[in-house]
């Protein structure tokens, strides 16, 4: 290289150098528009004119920011994207809203990077307003599918179902399924979803809801038996995940009292088994519930379940819950019914007494004689006018007959005439 070429070089580098360390802030984007390509993924284009003071070195990338949520990190970008556009999904119970302010930023790429443009603000909606329209929507998941119910707000309302995939793929961005299997069962609604990954659209007329479906699994049966000084609780594996590992948890009380909870994971190939010590003077309460440990997205069983044991030949046979429910709870009302009934007998009771009483006072109360009556006479100087007339209450004897016997008196020489 000649003297010539390498000064040529050198002034072209320092050239370089001083655009970089100038660092002139890049235009920003413009013209920012949004497109819903399904329920679910929403397209944000816009435009941006590279400057021509830009050496051809340099090369841009735009960030996109979306709102802070528990969802995004609010610390750097959400997107980022070499194209003039960014396809990502949007949920409206992901936010909380049916809308997001959107903001795009022009950076350079190292070397490049301290040039940046300011930000440009869009704010994007739904089609329709957010609503709630559904409540406790969940999906038990088995080998044949999904089998996703809820509770509708307002059982009058047509609303319709579609879900589709949440992965970003040009497939799942364009279409939707529609739920056809739908199902009414008490004041629950349901409907059968092919998809396991699946980001379900809830519609009215006037409203919408799109969220993730919250997956479950059947909560699996527990048995209880003795084994020496333990009790063994068993499960039978779950039907699906056969790649996890499932984590059991136990929460008991023995003769009512708390004991602390127990956990242990089992692989889906095998059945899940717990020993406990155990009092066989105890009636023993059992509360257990299953997820997902290791290796699989965080699965729950459908609820918890419960069981009741007491040790054989100490009360009655041991009894199952596994859908978790529990021995009947007398109602409010109902309550309130047995107190009254009670009280209407209790008044009953009381005024029959009190007839009854009152009825037959002399026996329940006799007259009782006065005792100053009876001994007054006995104090004031043996006045026996003053006593009390007795005659009635004490013995008479009957009177005795009496031979009368007549005397006479004769002279002391004179004869005794027999009286004939």
């Amino acid at each position: 290289m000649t003297v010539t070429h390498q000064v040529y070089a050198l002034l072209a580098a320092v050239s370089s150098l001083g655009f970089l360390c100038k660092a002139d802030p890049l235009p920003p984007v413009s013209e920012i528009s949004f497109e819903w390509l399904n329920g679910f993924f929403l397209k944000v284009s816009w435009t941006w004119e590279r400057p021509v003071d830009l050496p051809p070195s340099c090369e841009v990338e735009y960030y996109v920011y979306r709102p802070t949520t528990a969802a995004f990190s609010t610390t750097g970008p959400h997107r980022k994207t070499i194209l003039q556009q960014d396809v990502d999904r949007y949920l409206t119970e992901e936010a909380g809203s049916g809308r997001w302010d959107i903001d795009v930023q022009v950076v350079g790429v190292p070397p490049c990077d301290n040039w940046k443009s300011k930000n440009t603000s869009k704010t994007v909606t739904t089609k329709k307003p957010r609503g709630e329209l559904v409540e406790d929507f969940k999906c038990v998941t088995d080998p044949d599918g999904m089998n996703c119910s809820w509770i509708p707000l307002d059982p009058d309302l047509n609303v319709t179902l579609s879900y589709g995939s949440c992965e970003e793929s040009e497939e799942n961005m364009t279409s939707l399924k529609k739920c056809d299997e739908r199902y009414v069962d008490g004041k629950r609604n349901g409907c059968y979803l092919r998809d396991e990954d699946a980001c379900v659209l809830i519609e009215t007329e006037s409203e919408l809801k799109t969220f993730e479906a919250a997956l479950v699994i059947r909560l699996p049966k527990m048995s209880i038996r003795e084994d020496g000084d333990h009790l063994r609780l068993t499960w039978t594996s779950p039907d699906v995940g056969t790649a996890c590992v499932w984590e059991y948890e136990v929460c008991y009380t023995e003769c009512e009292i708390p004991r602390n909870c127990l956990t242990t994971h089992m692989d889906a190939t095998e059945d899940g088994s717990l020993k406990i010590l155990y009092d066989d003077r105890c009636r023993y309460e059992f509360k257990y519930k299953v997820k997902t440990s290791r290796y699989c997205i965080e699965v729950p069983s459908d609820g918890s379940g419960s069981m009741t044991y007491v040790p054989q030949g100490k009360g009655p046979a041991p009894s199952s819950d596994p859908g978790g429910n529990t021995p009947p709870v007398l109602s409010l009302s109902s309550t309130i019914v047995i107190a009254s009934v009670l009280s209407v007998v209790l008044s009953v009771c009381l005024v029959l007494t009190c007839y009854c009483f009152k009825r037959h006072r002399d026996i329940f109360c006799p007259s009782i004689p006065d005792p100053s009556a009876i001994f007054k006479g006995m104090m004031v100087n043996g006045n026996k006018d003053l006593m009390p007339s007795t005659s009635s209450h004490l013995y008479t004897p009957m009177p005795e007959a009496v031979e009368c016997c007549k005397l006479i008196l004769v002279a002391e020489n004179s004869t005794v005439q027999e009286n004939s």
